[in-house]
Parts: C-alpha cells; structure tokens; sequence
C-alpha cells in the first residue's frame, strides 16, 4: 500500500434508483460518464398503484433498483445524467430515485484530505437538510411482503419495490432478534413521505400475519431528496 494514503470511513451519499428492468445498465453508463465509479443492480418487483401508474408507468412488472455510492460532490452531476438518460426515452425508462445520506464510506484517501475535512463540509449539508421523505425497508420471510404491501398501501403507499434475499442468521441471533430461522427474505421498500411513514408503519405491524412473532423486522431512513425520471 502506498505510505502517503489510508483506508478510512468517509460520508457520502446512497443515490438509490428504481427503474423497469433491464434499464438500470442504461444509467450506469450514464452515471460513469458523470464521474461515478459504477453501481450495484438488485432485481425486484414493482407494485405501484393504479392512481400513479400511468405517470410513472410502474404497476406490478420486474424492476432493476440499483445502488450507487458516491461522494458529496458527485451527487448532482450523477443525478442529472440519469435524468437526462431517462429524458432520451421516457417511455421506457421511468422510475423512481432518492438520495440518502451516508455516514460511512470505507475507501481509500491521498496526501491533504483529511476525515476531519470531509465531514466538516458533510455536517453543514447535513444541518441545512430538511428531510421530507422516508425510506421504509421491511424485512420478512418470504411470502409476508404481499401481505405487509397490502398493509402500507391502505394507509397511503404509493410506490413500493419487493426485492428476494436470504437469511443469514445464526440460533444466537434468532435468541437474540426473535427471528425464525427461515433462509427465504423479502426486502420491501416504500418511499413514503415524512407525514404518512408513521401511519405506514403502523399499519404494516397491525397486519395479522406480521404480529407472529420473528415475522420480520422493519426500519426507517431519511431521505435527502426524491425525484422522478422519465416525467
């Protein structure tokens, strides 16, 4: 390794992007044009409602969500390079997108940039944000995430994203989380407003068949900003 640099955890943001299949290579590309390092595609499922699936055109078809890291100053650049893609061809490319702050980043930095130096510029952001929407992720076994969309959607979800996964748990961590030991997961994703996210997650725990205990487990983040591609 190179005595002048170090490996450290730095902030950054999640630029979080949600698009029909097969589409999320498309603003990868853009997003490295940009000055982004590439990006991370997840496969899911989309489960937007009726009232706004003709301007999103988002209902219950395949998605590509993907994830892509990048530094404070990167975000705009990035962020308008999708648009601009999705500007090219809105009728196939449309989705959703939300940037989200992170704490830590681990990579690697050079001579003269400093931890104290990032997240002093990162703190200042961060006072003059005012989150307005939230990113509600619920996690269960699999099978419960229809049943927890249902749930969200009666108290005002709007766009929601189901991604598979599995379980990685241990007895001493089902002892200690309460969880069953059930490889099979669903993410559920719901980018909500500041207001409804309470009502949301309510909701959700009311729900039947999520009251069993190890059911799944959800939680919340704020979101920096939102916007729309393809609109």
């Amino acid at each position: 390794m190179d005595s002048n640099s170090a490996t450290i955890f730095l902030p950054g943001k999640l630029l979080l992007t949600i698009v029909g299949r097969h589409q999320g290579e498309r603003l990868v590309d853009a997003g490295k044009i940009a000055g982004a390092k590439g990006g991370t595609i997840m496969l899911g499922r989309g489960t937007a409602t009726n009232r706004i699936l003709g301007a999103l055109g988002i209902g219950d078809t395949a998605k590509d969500v993907l994830l892509t890291i990048l530094d404070d100053d990167q975000v705009e650049a990035v962020r308008s390079a999708q648009l601009a893609s999705a500007k090219e061809d809105p009728k196939h490319l449309q989705g959703v997108g939300a940037v989200i702050d992170v704490s830590g980043i681990l990579k690697r930095i050079g001579p003269g940039t400093t931890k104290e130096t990032q997240s002093s510029e990162n703190k200042k952001k961060e006072e003059a944000m005012e989150s307005k929407w939230k990113l509600i992720s619920v996690i269960v076994n699999q099978g419960y995430a229809d049943e927890a969309m249902v749930a969200a959607r009666k108290a005002g979800a709007e766009g929601r994203t189901i991604l598979t996964g599995r379980g990685t748990g241990t007895e001493e961590d089902v002892k200690f989380f309460g969880i069953s030991l059930v490889p099979e997961k669903e993410l559920l994703l719901i980018l909500a407003q500041k207001e409804k996210a309470q009502l949301i997650l309510e909701a959700i725990r009311s729900e039947t068949c999520l009251q069993k205990q190890g059911s799944g487990i959800a939680f919340c983040i704020d979101v920096e900003d939102f916007f729309y591609l393809g609109k």
